[in-house]
């Protein structure tokens, strides 16, 4: 197969309250989807986290929490990231985390975090 691989998807954060945003930022989430924050909350965030990146609708996101139970959270994202979904959106965000950056090691669109070699 020739042509472009897409990155690894962007993890798109749901947090309805300063201390999820808080949460899922410590678990790895690339960008924080704020819609459920107050405006006093937001400025609380980026004070608290300079740079940080807030989700207004773009990169279009896929709610991977509509498949249901948090294991089918997790491997919808995974399928999402081995399909090349550019940005995935839940709530799960530390396993969610995991499974996408594990599927974009296994595609090559990503680097593993370490590196076994097996000497028999």
């Amino acid at each position: 197969m020739t042509g472009h691989r897409p990155g690894p998807a962007v993890l798109v954060a749901a947090a309805g309250s300063l201390t999820e945003a808080d949460r899922a930022i410590a678990a790895g989430a690339d960008m924080i989807d704020g819609s459920g924050l107050t405006q006093q909350d937001l400025a609380a965030l980026r004070a608290r986290h300079p740079g940080l990146r807030l989700w207004h609708g773009s990169p279009a996101a896929t709610d991977a929490d509509h498949a249901g139970t948090a294991a089918a959270v997790v491997a919808t994202a995974a399928v999402l990231a081995w399909l090349g979904t550019p940005a995935i959106r839940t709530r799960h965000v530390l396993p969610v985390r995991r499974a996408i950056d594990m599927t974009c090691s296994i595609v090559g669109t990503r680097l593993p975090a370490i590196t076994t070699r097996g000497l028999a």
